[in-house]
């Protein structure tokens, strides 16, 4: 093989598309039925993926010089799918970056769950502060004994998932997706009465579109593609393009040399990411949500790939099964730490080394 080569994704939604989550039109952990399901606005890791494995695969993509490799599929692009509880190759894809957004060429990551617009008229954004030594009246169920206050929360309002640019402006979430319904009274082809049903789906407004970072064990093609991502048929371009920087611009990690053990920090997730229950302890506060997480269980020996078996959590060597569900906290999610407990709780998150290839753990520090 030869050096790594690094390249951008442009993923551009054709029309409305639609990610499933765990709340479906028949849940997969086989409870009540639901009428209304909305559409997830970003895709799981575990698809872009996946999509990354079928389009090099089915040749959309080519390595270069066309041709000059033959390379068998275990060898292209792993002999399995993902699996959470241990390290997986993943063939020639080395690999790849948590999403991002892009309006026309400017790079968009997440902005953090402490930075709002809902309490400005005009649409200034409210930067939360965290004030230790200036605690609120809650008292919590762990060892802490009061919530500490955050300057500016509105407890009425909801906190957004914004994005921003590498500069640090604010771009309102509502600004970049859209959301679109349709409804009927069909299921398994028949109309009944008491069928009702509504899916929201979700679209980019003008010139936005998804990105990510890949990089590879094997030089491929500049070029692009028409592919499908999620349910309901949702198609989407995507275009490869060579970069020259050897690492993923817009995630660099700060050097733990750099931390002072008696400042204050803020870590801020840019991914979903794993956190145990266990790390949380060196968190001083932390304004984050939670997101339920399944992946595809696969190999190269399955032969029946039109049913899922969704009551074995385990691989299969004949069918596709479902993971058990898993809680990730959400990009976004903001975690106050000591300095002297950073690098702890850093460390931790670099060395889920499953996650981390695929585009999970990322972050950023700020001294404040």
């Amino acid at each position: 093989m030869t050096d790594k080569t690094n390249y951008l994704v442009t993923i551009q939604p054709i029309d409305r598309y639609f990610f499933g989550t765990e709340k479906g039109f028949l849940p997969a952990d086989g409870s009540k039925s639901n009428y209304l399901v909305r559409s997830s606005k970003l895709p799981q890791q575990t698809t872009l993926l996946g999509m990354l494995r079928y389009a090099l695969l089915k040749k959309l993509i080519q390595i270069v010089p066309v041709g000059s490799s033959k390379l068998t599929n275990d060898e292209l692009v792993g002999s399995s799918s993902f699996n959470a509880n241990a390290e997986t190759s993943f063939g020639i894809i080395d690999s790849i970056s948590p999403l991002i957004l892009m309006k026309g060429e400017e790079s968009l990551i997440p902005a953090g769950f402490d930075k709002q617009f809902y309490k400005d008229a005009e649409k200034k954004v409210i930067e939360f502060s965290f004030e230790e030594d200036n605690a609120g009246q809650f008292h919590l169920i762990n060892d802490k004994n009061t919530i500490p206050k955050i300057k500016e929360y509105d407890h009425k309002q909801n906190n957004k998932l914004n994005w921003q640019n590498l500069i640090g402006a604010i771009v309102d979430e509502d600004i970049i997706f859209g959301i679109c319904s349709q409804a009927g009274n069909k299921k398994n082809g028949e109309s009944l009465e008491d069928a009702f049903y509504r899916q929201d789906y979700c679209y980019l407004k003008e010139d936005f579109k998804m990105g990510m970072y890949v990089s590879l064990n094997e030089a491929i093609e500049d070029g692009s593609f028409l592919g499908f991502l999620g349910g309901d048929g949702s198609e989407f371009k995507f275009t490869f393009k060579k970069i020259e920087n050897p690492h993923f611009p817009l995630f660099e990690i700060q050097s733990d040399e750099e931390i002072d053990d008696e400042a204050n920090y803020k870590l801020t997730l840019l991914s979903d990411s794993k956190i145990e229950q266990s790390q949380l302890n060196t968190v001083q506060f932390a304004i984050n949500r939670i997101v339920e997480f399944r992946h595809l269980n696969t190999t190269s020996t399955i032969t029946n790939w039109s049913q899922i078996n969704t009551k074995s959590n385990e691989s299969n060597e004949k069918m596709i099964t479902k993971s058990k569900k898993i809680f990730l906290h959400e990009k976004g999610s903001v975690f106050y730490i000591k300095g002297n407990k950073l690098l702890e709780f850093t460390k931790y998150l670099k060395n889920q080394k499953a996650f981390r290839t695929i585009g999970f753990n990322y972050y950023k520090t700020e001294k404040i």
